[in-house]
Protein backbone atom coordinates (compact mmCIF):
# COMPACT_ATOMS: atom_id res chain seq x y z
CA UNK A 1 0.00 0.00 0.00
CA UNK A 2 3.11 2.71 0.05
CA UNK A 3 2.90 3.71 -3.08
CA UNK A 4 -0.98 3.85 -3.11
CA UNK A 5 -0.87 5.92 0.08
CA UNK A 6 1.01 8.89 -1.13
CA UNK A 7 -1.42 9.15 -3.76
CA UNK A 8 -3.46 12.49 -4.06
CA UNK A 9 -7.16 12.07 -2.77
CA UNK A 10 -9.44 13.07 -5.40
CA UNK A 11 -6.90 15.37 -7.01
CA UNK A 12 -6.48 17.60 -3.88
CA UNK A 13 -3.45 18.35 -1.48
CA UNK A 14 -4.30 15.75 0.79
CA UNK A 15 -2.61 12.18 0.60
CA UNK A 16 -4.42 9.12 1.25
CA UNK A 17 -1.00 8.59 4.01
CA UNK A 18 -2.75 11.97 5.54
CA UNK A 19 -6.11 10.56 6.27
CA UNK A 20 -5.35 7.22 7.34
CA UNK A 21 -2.59 8.11 10.33
CA UNK A 22 -2.94 4.90 12.31
CA UNK A 23 -0.48 5.23 14.89
CA UNK A 24 -0.14 7.38 18.28
CA UNK A 25 1.23 10.39 17.60
CA UNK A 26 3.68 10.57 20.92
CA UNK A 27 4.40 6.93 19.80
CA UNK A 28 5.80 7.97 16.25
CA UNK A 29 7.49 11.72 17.28
CA UNK A 30 9.55 13.13 19.99
CA UNK A 31 7.22 16.62 20.97
CA UNK A 32 8.88 19.35 22.11
CA UNK A 33 7.15 22.71 23.58
CA UNK A 34 8.54 25.93 21.86
CA UNK A 35 6.48 28.58 23.66
CA UNK A 36 3.51 30.10 22.21
CA UNK A 37 2.65 31.96 19.88
CA UNK A 38 -0.71 34.37 18.56
CA UNK A 39 -2.74 32.72 15.33
CA UNK A 40 -5.13 35.40 14.41
CA UNK A 41 -6.88 36.20 17.89
CA UNK A 42 -5.98 33.21 19.64
CA UNK A 43 -2.79 31.90 21.71
CA UNK A 44 -1.45 29.00 20.79
CA UNK A 45 1.20 26.79 22.09
CA UNK A 46 4.17 25.79 19.41
CA UNK A 47 4.46 22.27 19.33
CA UNK A 48 7.13 20.73 17.20
CA UNK A 49 7.11 17.07 16.82
CA UNK A 50 10.53 15.17 15.41
CA UNK A 51 9.66 11.72 13.89
CA UNK A 52 11.60 9.03 15.67
CA UNK A 53 11.98 6.84 12.97
CA UNK A 54 11.82 6.92 9.36
CA UNK A 55 8.53 5.09 9.02
CA UNK A 56 6.66 8.43 8.51
CA UNK A 57 4.91 10.89 6.07
CA UNK A 58 6.56 13.97 7.60
CA UNK A 59 9.76 14.05 9.58
CA UNK A 60 8.99 17.65 11.27
CA UNK A 61 5.95 18.95 11.84
CA UNK A 62 5.16 22.22 13.87
CA UNK A 63 1.49 22.86 15.24
CA UNK A 64 -0.05 25.69 16.76
CA UNK A 65 -2.48 24.29 19.43
CA UNK A 66 -5.26 27.02 20.60
CA UNK A 67 -4.29 27.27 24.44
CA UNK A 68 -8.25 27.12 25.12
CA UNK A 69 -9.85 24.77 22.72
CA UNK A 70 -7.15 22.71 21.44
CA UNK A 71 -7.70 23.18 18.04
CA UNK A 72 -4.86 22.97 15.64
CA UNK A 73 -5.09 26.30 13.95
CA UNK A 74 -2.00 25.67 11.77
CA UNK A 75 0.66 23.38 11.05
CA UNK A 76 3.64 23.06 8.79
CA UNK A 77 5.15 19.67 7.38
CA UNK A 78 8.54 19.06 7.02
CA UNK A 79 11.57 16.60 6.00
CA UNK A 80 14.13 16.46 8.30
CA UNK A 81 16.53 19.17 6.73
CA UNK A 82 13.66 21.35 6.76
CA UNK A 83 12.33 21.82 3.25
CA UNK A 84 8.88 22.58 3.93
CA UNK A 85 6.26 19.88 2.05
CA UNK A 86 2.51 21.15 3.48
CA UNK A 87 0.98 23.54 5.45
CA UNK A 88 -2.27 23.44 6.81
CA UNK A 89 -4.41 26.08 7.97
CA UNK A 90 -7.97 26.93 10.10
CA UNK A 91 -9.46 29.57 8.54
CA UNK A 92 -12.87 29.43 10.19
CA UNK A 93 -14.26 27.20 12.88
CA UNK A 94 -17.49 25.71 13.90
CA UNK A 95 -18.50 24.95 17.54
CA UNK A 96 -20.30 21.31 18.05
CA UNK A 97 -21.07 19.41 20.75
CA UNK A 98 -19.10 21.72 22.88
CA UNK A 99 -15.73 21.46 20.45
CA UNK A 100 -14.53 23.88 18.28
CA UNK A 101 -13.52 22.35 14.64
CA UNK A 102 -12.46 23.31 11.75
CA UNK A 103 -14.93 24.40 9.36
CA UNK A 104 -12.93 25.95 6.78
CA UNK A 105 -9.49 24.93 6.17
CA UNK A 106 -6.37 25.32 3.75
CA UNK A 107 -3.71 22.98 2.75
CA UNK A 108 -1.17 23.82 0.85
CA UNK A 109 1.39 21.12 -1.02
CA UNK A 110 4.50 23.25 -1.41
CA UNK A 111 5.90 20.56 -3.55
CA UNK A 112 3.69 21.72 -6.53
CA UNK A 113 3.03 25.16 -7.95
CA UNK A 114 0.44 27.37 -7.04
CA UNK A 115 -1.98 24.48 -5.51
CA UNK A 116 -4.20 24.67 -2.30
CA UNK A 117 -7.18 22.56 -1.38
CA UNK A 118 -9.98 24.14 0.68
CA UNK A 119 -11.99 21.27 2.86
CA UNK A 120 -15.16 22.87 3.78
CA UNK A 121 -17.69 20.78 6.06
CA UNK A 122 -20.78 21.77 5.66
CA UNK A 123 -22.72 19.81 8.09
CA UNK A 124 -21.05 17.39 10.91
CA UNK A 125 -22.45 15.46 13.05
CA UNK A 126 -21.01 13.84 16.32
CA UNK A 127 -21.47 10.77 18.34
CA UNK A 128 -23.02 8.65 15.32
CA UNK A 129 -22.73 4.98 15.16
CA UNK A 130 -20.30 4.00 12.91
CA UNK A 131 -19.32 0.47 11.35
CA UNK A 132 -15.72 0.21 13.03
CA UNK A 133 -14.47 -0.66 9.49
CA UNK A 134 -15.83 2.15 7.63
CA UNK A 135 -12.30 3.67 7.58
CA UNK A 136 -9.87 0.81 6.88
CA UNK A 137 -7.23 0.62 4.35
CA UNK A 138 -9.44 -2.04 2.82
CA UNK A 139 -12.52 0.18 2.71
CA UNK A 140 -10.31 2.82 0.60
CA UNK A 141 -10.84 3.12 -3.72
CA UNK A 142 -8.01 3.23 -5.03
Amino acid sequence: HGAALRQSVLGSDLSYEDMTEEKNTLDEYRVVLDGSQMVGNRDCHVLTLTAKSRQVAYPVQKIWVDKETYLVWKAEYSTAQGRLLKEMEVLSTIAVAGRTLGKETRIEDKMKRDSATWMILDTLEVNIPLDRNLFSLENLTW
